[in-house]
């Protein structure tokens, strides 16, 4: 469920959302996410000054669960007026669930905290193009699952009529603390994650504008697929995956 406030030159967002991941393959990863998002919004001269927190829950299936609490600031300044360059600063609190089965959760428990630029190019109000390079650092209660994260993104955006898709490839690196001997004893593990998606997402209101079915106006939908590659100098982490997601969302005004 989506919720938006308007005010001059601002604008606050609410999200709430429950999400089901269910697999043929890697049971392990199977799960049921709820979550809460809240953004706000301030334009300022040729300032857009965004935040954004959020709460996600998540109860694996067969694994420990865990509560997610992020925020991120972040502005973006206009420089020209097809061109705009992005400052974020990140905070994030990963809280793992101890219990009688998963005795030792809470040893990945950690915070990050982390900052990024980037950069916008608009071809036109239809698509654009968009560079970030970030780093965040990620500590552990224990050092071996703390880690120290560098990520290159690439994102090209398109609006064709009312459907809008999205090219995007990121590069995350990961260098971690300490070597996990029960892992393996004499390599700390690096590992080199490459994610390409393509995205396409929409609202149904200029489809049906035209058929008399309210019932689905602000109704929007987004599916997605993503390549995902992890190249690790520790065996046990290398992997290829394919991840499918879709989604619908009913957007209530007041």
């Amino acid at each position: 469920m989506h919720l938006r406030i308007y005010q001059k030159n601002s604008n606050i967002n609410f999200n709430v959302g429950k999400h089901f991941t269910r697999q043929n393959k890697d049971k392990n990863k199977e799960s049921d996410l709820h979550s809460l998002f809240v953004n706000y919004n301030k334009q300022f001269n040729n300032n857009t000054f965004s935040a954004f927190y959020s709460l996600n829950e998540t109860n694996n299936i067969h694994n420990a669960d865990y509560v997610v609490h992020s925020m991120i600031l972040e502005n973006r300044y206009n420089l020209k007026p097809n061109q705009n360059i992005l400052f974020s600063g990140s905070y994030a609190l990963t809280d793992y669930r101890t219990d009688s089965i998963f005795t030792a959760a809470e040893d990945k428990n950690n915070e990050s905290n982390g900052f990024a630029v980037g950069y916008e190019f608009f071809f036109d109000r239809a698509h654009h193009i968009k560079f970030k390079l970030g780093q965040s650092e990620y500590k552990a209660k224990i050092d071996s699952y703390g880690y120290q994260n560098d990520q290159q993104n690439i994102t090209y955006t398109n609006n064709f009529k009312s459907i809008n898709f999205s090219l995007s490839k990121s590069i995350n690196s990961n260098e971690y603390d300490k070597i996990d001997t029960f892992v393996k004893t004499d390599s700390r593990r690096d590992d080199k994650i490459t994610t390409d998606t393509f995205t396409v997402y929409g609202n149904f209101n200029k489809i049906l504008e035209s058929k008399n079915l309210d019932i689905f106006k602000d109704l929007s939908y987004f599916i997605s697929y993503s390549e995902i590659t992890s190249e690790s100098n520790i065996l046990n982490y290398d992997y290829n995956k394919e991840i499918i997601k879709f989604s619908l969302t009913k957007r209530v005004m007041f």
